[in-house]
């Protein structure tokens, strides 16, 4: 167990965004800017609402971050067993005593209202199909750590929400629809968000078992989970290969 008892300093903007996790945000960022790709791709763009796409998934993902930092303090006490890492236990600042337990929870919240009203002013600007996927990511959000990672089932639900749906929730605020093809661009997306919550989880399992979780390494093994891992990595890639050639195919047909 590692616990400062050092003075928490005043907070900073610096804090706050180094408390949001800046090295994962460029994961919805690279979504952002992908599902807008695929729709100048099919003849749709607009700048303003893909900026306003890609900093609402900004500030969703950042609230993801920070409300998983303030419950592994907070309640189930998993960061008080976790090193951190550049890329696991968190951000370490709760227990470094780098910022207080109810300025993370203000900083969760508050991220996570930024992008609530932005994804609900493009539902009012582009259609309900944008309040559905929000909805869905909205719930994954919030939902991750105290109930989704304890199921067995926050990878898959994450990697839906925060793989896939950004694309595709970006794909249609710029097009106004969704085609077969932003789907199927999605599946890497999603697959590789996953991984990249899997990946995490090995440093971290002992700790996370004691604060109730129940992820893949735990449930299947280090082994087997990693080679889950390497699977699904090769089938992500697998299926962008399958797109490229199918799209080959399809422009050099009669």
């Amino acid at each position: 167990m590692w616990v400062t008892a050092v003075a928490i300093p005043p907070l900073t903007v610096g804090a706050v965004f180094r408390e949001t996790r800046p090295q994962f945000l460029t994961l919805s960022v690279v979504l952002a800017i992908h599902g807008a790709a695929m729709a100048a791709w099919e003849g749709s763009f607009d700048w303003g609402l893909a900026i306003l796409a890609l900093v609402g998934l900004a500030f969703l993902h950042a609230a993801v971050n920070v409300l998983n930092d303030w419950h592994d303090w907070s309640r189930t006490k998993i960061d008080y067993y976790t090193e951190s890492t550049a890329f696991s236990g968190g951000s370490g600042m709760l227990p470094r005593g780098e910022i207080s337990t109810r300025a993370a929870l203000v900083i969760g919240c508050a991220t996570l209202a930024v992008g609530v009203g932005i994804g609900l002013y493009l539902t009012k600007v582009c259609g309900w199909p944008v309040l559905a996927l929000g909805v869905f990511g909205v719930g994954a959000v919030v939902l991750y750590t105290p109930v989704l990672a304890k199921l067995g089932i926050g990878e898959a639900i994450t990697g839906v929400a925060l793989g896939s749906f950004p694309v595709v929730g970006t794909f249609y605020v710029l097009a106004g629809t969704i085609t077969p093809a932003a789907w199927l661009s999605s599946i890497p997306a999603a697959i590789m968000t996953y991984n990249l919550l899997l990946v995490n989880e090995f440093p971290d399992a002992d700790a996370d078992i004691r604060g109730g979780r129940r992820h893949m390494v735990i449930v299947l093994g280090r082994t087997r989970a990693a080679r889950l891992f390497a699977v699904l990595e090769l089938g992500a890639f697998a299926i962008v290969v399958v797109g490229v050639i199918a799209v080959i195919i399809r422009n050099a047909g009669p």
